[in-house]
């Protein structure tokens, strides 16, 4: 790969951060990418209150739009602004990028892009991704082992401590946001690339960076 933006996308505990920080220490001109500022974040929100106003329902039932959501809006909309694509040679890695937040504006709603604002809206947004990102490389693993690492991080998760089948329904909801963005980028003719992470995180980190390295994508697209 001759350089590029590349976002690692996947659910919680598919070794996203790990596998950046392995790609940034043993890749070359890689470097992760920073979510924009707050100011910057809240600026972004401006066009978009229309939509927001107008579409309440698809935020759930009726309700405002939490802090995280609203973030993940002035996020996608926000670096769609400030984002440089690295020099010749260079990788950009995005952890919790467009793709990400893409997903969480949809995951357990499956009838938000339904909704007559927020569905052309989103549509639109992952459009716009689809032609900044080179190249999607998501990890995952089996279900079981997903919660086993969400149950043994040191920092807070929403199902850590829940349930089973709670767990169990938040990673589907996942999985099943991640394809809808994923098949929708994937039509517009960005690469995914999808990677098994229940091997160690050494041989991980190699496959992805062997496959990244294969990749005929980089560059401006």
């Amino acid at each position: 790969m001759t350089g590029g933006v590349v976002e690692l996308a996947g659910p919680a505990g598919a070794g996203k951060t790990t596998v950046a920080t392995a790609l940034t220490r043993t890749l070359p001109g890689t470097r992760l990418g920073r979510p924009p500022g707050r100011i910057a974040t809240v600026r972004a929100l401006v066009p978009a209150a229309p939509m927001l106003l107008a579409c309440r329902d698809a935020a759930g039932a009726g309700r405002w739009w939490s802090q995280p959501e609203l973030r993940s809006i002035g996020y996608l909309l926000a670096w769609q602004r400030t984002l440089t694509a690295p020099g010749p040679g260079r990788l950009l890695l995005l952890d919790h990028g467009p793709v990400f937040r893409l997903a969480t504006l949809v995951a357990g709603r499956p009838a938000a892009l339904r909704d007559s604002a927020f569905g052309p809206w989103w549509r639109r947004n992952a459009a716009a991704w689809a032609g900044l990102l080179d190249t999607v490389v998501v990890l995952d693993a089996p279900t079981d082992e997903l919660i086993a690492r969400i149950e043994s991080r040191q920092r807070e998760h929403r199902v850590r401590g829940a349930g089973r089948s709670e767990a169990e329904r938040f990673v589907e909801d996942y999985r099943v946001a991640f394809d809808e963005v994923l098949r929708t980028l994937s039509d517009l003719g960005t690469p995914v690339v999808r990677v098994d992470t229940a091997a160690p995180p050494d041989d991980v980190a190699d496959d992805v960076r062997s496959r990244l390295l294969a990749s005929p994508a980089g560059g401006p697209r």
